[in-house]
């Protein structure tokens, strides 16, 4: 219902039988608050995806200027050095949305747990592992 309240490009009806998780991503993305790199992105792709989250969180998207390689392609394993430099208040959670990309986003410590929580109660595709928090390196 919130997405739908708020995302006019949604088209649902009340008794649509959809995937929480994929609405759950979609939702996240069309709010800023993820971002959403195709396996091929580089690092400059993915951190400029983030900024919108950064941004909302009132972060200065410069943390990440000073990062060598960005032209190199995004593995999942410079994530934990992409959470180093997050204010001590905040975590990066990897999203796995199922397919052959990669989702970050930003989130406040304090919520961090229940947005696993939620996440792990709800029902994901096959061999998905939900959101992870990144532990900084």
């Amino acid at each position: 219902m919130f997405a739908q309240q708020h995302i006019p490009s949604l088209n649902m009806e009340r008794n649509d039988d959809f995937d929480y998780w994929s609405l759950m991503l979609y939702t996240l993305e069309e709010f800023g608050y993820l971002s959403y790199n195709d396996w091929k992105f580089s690092m400059e792709d993915a951190l400029g995806n983030l900024m919108p989250v950064l941004k909302h969180y009132g972060m200065d998207p410069a943390i990440y200027d000073d990062i060598s390689d960005k032209d190199s392609i995004m593995e999942p394993e410079v994530c934990p050095m992409i959470a180093a430099r997050l204010p001590n208040t905040y975590l990066l959670a990897s999203i796995d949305t199922g397919a052959d990309a990669y989702a970050i986003t930003v989130v406040p410590i304090e919520t961090a747990e229940k947005i696993v929580a939620i996440a792990n109660a709800m029902v994901k595709p096959p061999h998905n592992t939900g959101i992870q928090l990144v532990a900084a390196t």
